[in-house]
């Protein structure tokens, strides 16, 4: 009986416990703790607030320039428009303290896959698990590239994306109209411009002059030497995983034949002639 009855008030402690972590005060509160803990860990992004790499460079200045239509301006192969869409925000404030409107939207980027994760959509997993995980993401050493900047704010949007994707669904309309906005920036961001994109940076001499993607007898070789990431000494590093995702496409491309080639150019051109041909009235 005893057992039975502490059970129960377990599961009724649990219970009431559960409903405030979904609320809105808590979230807001996990928001500002992840928040202080990140100005902490670098406290220049605030309190000396400057443009880091591209920031200023394209995604400000082009936001100056063009307007609205920057939104559809390429870099790098991508349209970034999350980015974009920040540079657009930051016009509305004074020069002098757009950096650090800047840095404030990709520290509320960064944070956001907190709040998902801390949130009853993840409910399955103990809490204090997820708050351990929480912190060890944004107490992570040596990511001053992707912390507290715009420019590298992707990797955090494509994280929230996944925590998406994995969280259980939630009937609430807010969660709703979080989900679909990021769910779409991400698409947008990874697929908007991939019809037009080409090969940019560092896939020059990892892709585009690596001889060792081309074949897919090399993928064990990739997890034994280094030296098969790059082309370029001075960049070969240990990322087996990387050369394995784009020696699969690139390998199984240098296999097709060429007469699957030829059928596929021909198969196009006989689309287009078909549908430029004129309809004839009956």
């Amino acid at each position: 009986m005893s057992a039975a009855s502490e059970s129960l008030s377990l599961q009724s402690a649990t219970g009431a416990a559960a409903s405030p972590r979904s609320s809105m005060a808590l979230q807001a509160i996990i928001f500002l703790a992840a928040f202080a803990l990140l100005v902490s860990h670098r406290t220049d992004a605030i309190f000396g607030a400057q443009f880091y790499a591209e920031d200023g460079k394209y995604f400000y200045s082009h936001a100056y320039q063009f307007g609205w239509r920057c939104i559809f301006v390429p870099y790098g192969g991508s349209l970034y428009i999350l980015l974009r869409l920040i540079g657009l925000f930051a016009q509305l404030f004074p020069f002098a303290v757009a950096p650090l409107v800047m840095n404030i939207c990709a520290l509320t980027v960064q944070i956001l896959p907190v709040n998902l994760f801390l949130s009853n959509r993840f409910s399955t997993i103990p809490f204090y698990t997820r708050v351990l995980g929480s912190f060890m993401y944004l107490a992570l050493p040596n990511s001053s590239e992707i912390h507290a900047n715009t420019t590298n704010i992707q990797w955090h949007l494509a994280l929230i994306a996944v925590l998406i994707v994995l969280s259980q669904a939630d009937s609430a309309s807010a969660w709703r109209f979080f989900d679909y906005p990021v769910l779409l920036l991400a698409i947008l961001a990874a697929y908007a411009n991939h019809f037009h994109n080409s090969f940019h940076f560092d896939d020059k001499h990892t892709i585009v002059n690596n001889a060792s993607i081309r074949e897919l007898r090399n993928i064990p070789l990739f997890f034994r030497d280094a030296t098969t990431f790059s082309s370029l000494p001075s960049n070969q590093s240990y990322r087996p995983l990387v050369s394995t995702l784009v020696a699969i496409p690139s390998g199984i491309r240098s296999r097709l034949p060429d007469h699957f080639s030829f059928f596929r150019r021909s198969a196009i051109f006989r689309l287009k002639i078909h549908c430029r041909r004129p309809r004839t009235s009956r």
